[in-house]
């Protein structure tokens, strides 16, 4: 075709096939079909292209050389499906006015900097204010989500049940405070989870890129919620505290942490997690574990139940297991050595 009008040029819908630097297609031109037509190469490496929009208006004449079509490069076509841009509204600075990566990152620059340098409170092109507030993360809750997504993401949880009767448990604190000394339910068990990671060594663990690792120490991390987000002070070494030091030493680590003041080495770290919600009227729940630990516990809190004839206080908890580093079985037994311990808590104090 070396020139004439424009009645009607349509291209099909087939794939271009590049021939160094030129693109060759088939199109319809007057009703004649088959008819091939060659346009410059989008780039030396391209091997596809898409067809914008006709520039040769029908009835219009053209001769050899006209530019009868404008077509996009695979990367200015998703920039522009991206960003939402019609690119007409983009000027372009390609031979024979075709429309290039960087003519379309140029314009989004400028848009961006329009964007920016439009005074504060002043109206926006976009519509109307949005009725929310956006409110940044602080750096504590930002490295909270991030490492909640990764455990919840990376970490296989397994969960596992038991409910416990407390009335013992009741009875010793009553006593303890006879005696002048105040212990929380928590202190208890704080303590009952360190005596069971004694007993039941296996989930002493923390999981590393080679499999679980045995630990020299008992360290309870026990999760708290402050005004900057959620942290774990660390009870060391409470299998070789009796309750009422782990209440005192707890109570200190509380009010720290409240503070702000937590020295690093007192929050992380830890070989095993508690997560008590029982004070919250929670009745029970499934924590998430704190890598690179392998298990936490969720304490729910107590109620009245009837059994054997008798008016009995139970409350629920539920390990959340690393299933790489805690089988099911390992996990059973540590739970029914820990009810042991709540239910005979005269062995902790």
């Amino acid at each position: 075709v070396r020139g004439g009008k424009m009645a009607l040029l349509r291209f099909r819908p087939v794939r271009v096939v590049s021939e160094g630097r030129l693109f060759t297609f088939s199109c319809v031109l007057n009703s004649i079909s088959g008819i091939r037509m060659t346009t410059p190469a989008l780039s030396p490496t391209a091997e596809s292209g898409n067809i914008a929009r006709g520039l040769v208006k029908e009835g219009n004449s053209f001769t050899t050389g006209t530019s009868l079509s404008r077509h996009l490069s695979p990367a200015v076509k998703r920039l522009l499906d991206e960003n939402r841009l019609e690119y007409s509204a983009i000027p372009s600075s390609g031979k024979g006015g075709r429309l290039l990566k960087g003519d379309v990152l140029q314009y989004l620059k400028g848009e961006k900097s329009r964007i920016q340098s439009r005074p504060e409170g002043g109206p926006s092109e976009r519509g109307p204010p949005s009725p929310f507030d956006d409110v940044p993360n602080t750096n504590v809750r930002s490295v909270i989500a991030k490492r909640l997504t990764q455990a919840k993401s990376t970490i296989p949880h397994t969960y596992t049940s038991i409910d416990c009767s407390i009335d013992k448990l009741h009875q010793l604190r009553r006593k303890f405070k006879d005696d002048g000394v105040i212990v929380s339910l928590n202190d208890f068990i704080i303590k009952a989870s360190a005596m069971t990671l004694k007993l039941v060594p296996g989930v002493n663990v923390r999981w590393t890129p080679d499999g679980p690792r045995d630990l020299p120490t008992i360290d309870v991390s026990v999760a708290m919620a402050t005004k900057d987000g959620l942290i774990t002070p660390i009870v060391k070494e409470a299998d070789t505290m009796g309750v009422a030091t782990i209440s005192q030493t707890f109570r200190g680590l509380s009010s720290r942490a409240r503070a702000g003041k937590l020295q690093l080495h007192e929050f992380q770290g830890g070989s095993f997690s508690i997560s008590n919600l029982g004070m919250y009227g929670v009745s029970e729940f499934k924590a998430v574990i704190n890598p690179p630990q392998v298990c936490i516990l969720a304490v729910g809190s107590s109620r009245m139940e009837y059994k054997n004839s008798m008016v009995t206080s139970t409350m629920t908890v539920t390990m959340s297991s690393d299933a790489r580093a805690v089988d099911t079985d390992l996990a059973i037994d540590w739970l029914k050595t820990f009810k042991q311990c709540i239910e005979e808590p005269s062995v902790m104090s």
